[in-house]
């Protein structure tokens, strides 16, 4: 059961470390246009089409994953192994989890809407590793906390 508890943290680490991996491609006519990464996404990016440059500007959604991450990981870290502890961290991955879910949904209508069929979005290692990383921290901070005495 410690080790377990003990990974639980690393595990809110990685999920900050794949914000730096590919989070998705984009491509228009079968060309690649971009590969952006999860910081490009929470901080904005300009991407060049070949005709001209386009600024996108950061997403919301994208930051607050990664400020989730982070609230799950201090939480941990300040709490030590309390019950209030793996709550906190299993909310936020909760919340976490589901904004990435909605982005990737309302990406993927933006890009059919405005791309009209030409533009694809193909989602990375980054984006897969950040959603599965947080649905199993939130199975594990809620066995976590189902199984810690109240301190």
């Amino acid at each position: 059961m410690e080790t377990v508890k003990k990974m639980s943290w690393t595990m809110y680490l990685v999920v900050l470390i794949c914000f730096l991996m590919p989070f998705m491609k984009i491509s228009c006519g079968g060309q690649s246009v971009a590969t952006v990464s999860g910081v490009q996404l929470a901080t904005g990016f300009e991407m060049s089409t070949g005709y001209d440059k386009q600024k996108v500007p950061a997403d919301p959604k994208i930051i607050a994953v990664l400020a989730l991450a982070g609230l799950g990981l201090i939480s941990l870290i300040v709490f030590k192994k309390t019950k209030a502890a793996f709550v906190t961290a299993g909310g936020a991955s909760v919340l976490a989890a589901a904004l990435l879910v909605i982005f990737k949904i309302t990406t993927d209508n933006d890009v059919l809407k405005q791309g009209e069929g030409l533009v694809q979005v193909s989602y990375g290692a980054g984006y897969w590793g950040a959603l599965l990383i947080n649905t199993a921290l939130v199975i594990l901070m809620f066995y976590l906390g189902n199984n810690t005495r109240k301190k």
